[in-house]
């Protein structure tokens, strides 16, 4: 099976892979927003012992959830086909290699304050998973279509991982009690900032609409001569395909109440008749669009770019 083949075996759109990529980072923020509460206890001295064993265990448990999430979202009876798919995308192994550096780090920590491993240098494993989780963060690709926006997000992202790995780092070498109090305080401070982010993400559905291209309606072309009409409905546009004669208009309008965002072909760039953007309209508006060259061009609900009833075509004739 190709790449796409496996996908649409797999998912029925694209907002369905963007909702894995939500709850995977969503589900990472709230954890880390925990452990940095517990950080902080622990750094003012409260329940300093048990504290520090419980931010390993919870970091483990939330590797072992996310793994288990990653492979077994769409049943156990895909997990296989899902295994497949993921390492054809580039980002696994640097994602691999994160899994490695937190099973690996938090266990080393989790020995290390259990007093089952006595070298010190066994203290540096901690900071070191976020150092190394944070790099990986800004070095790593994407598959499908990522804006600058997206990729910004990870390198701030990344930056606060390896800031607050540093911290944590200071408060282990410093001995000396203020110094390692406002080193955690920073530490906590920052953890939080970044799960925040990570609570709040959510991944552009372009991301991976690249892997589910808009296919064109089969509904014959309504002839409009100059001026046509589509209407905007909660069933799809009305009609989906139509003609005019070349310097005529067409009139879309909205007549429902829930939000669509009107765009050009081609999706997911947009640029096919940048007049066609229309973007959204509330209930009521009229938008006109004159057409004064011949040719076919597409447009669609870019809010629900899979569905063919909320596609259609526009062929203008000399």
């Amino acid at each position: 099976m190709t790449v796409l083949e496996k996908i649409a075996a797999l998912y029925d759109s694209a907002s369905d892979m963007q909702i894995i990529s939500n709850y995977s980072h969503n589900g990472w923020g709230i954890f880390l927003f925990a452990v940095a509460c517990l950080m902080l206890l622990a750094g003012f001295g409260y329940k300093k012992k048990i504290l520090s064993h419980a931010v390993p265990i919870i970091l483990l448990f939330m590797e072992g959830i996310f793994l288990i999430y990653f492979f077994f979202n769409r049943g156990i009876e895909k997990s296989l086909l899902v295994g497949q798919l993921i390492f054809t995308f580039p980002e696994i192994y640097v994602h691999i290699a994160m899994a490695t550096f937190t099973i690996l780090g938090n266990t080393i920590e989790l020995l290390y304050v259990a007093g089952k491993i006595k070298n010190p240098l066994a203290a540096f494993a901690f900071p070191s998973w976020f150092i190394g989780v944070g790099y990986l963060n800004i070095l790593h690709p994407h598959a499908g279509l990522h804006d600058p926006a997206n990729m910004f997000f990870h390198s701030v992202l990344g930056s606060l991982f390896i800031l607050t790995g540093i911290m944590i780092l200071i408060y282990r070498l410093i001995k000396n009690p203020a110094c390692e109090l406002a080193a955690i305080i920073t530490a906590s401070a920052t953890l939080m900032a970044l799960s925040a982010m990570l609570v709040q993400y959510k991944e552009p559905i372009l991301a991976y609409q690249v892997y589910f291209p808009i296919r064109e309606s089969g509904i014959p072309a309504l002839d409009m001569k100059d001026k046509g009409a589509i209407y905007i409905s909660k069933d799809g546009m009305i009609p989906q395909n139509i003609k005019i004669k070349a310097g005529g208009q067409v009139a879309f309008i909205q007549i429902d109440s829930s939000w669509h965002d009107i765009s050009s072909g081609l999706h997911p760039i947009h640029t096919e008749y940048p007049p066609l953007n229309i973007g959204f309209l509330k209930e009521g508006e009229t938008h006109l669009v004159v057409f004064p060259t011949s040719g076919i061009f597409g447009f669609h609900d870019h809010i629900n770019e899979t569905d063919t009833r909320f596609q259609g075509n526009i062929e203008v004739y000399d």
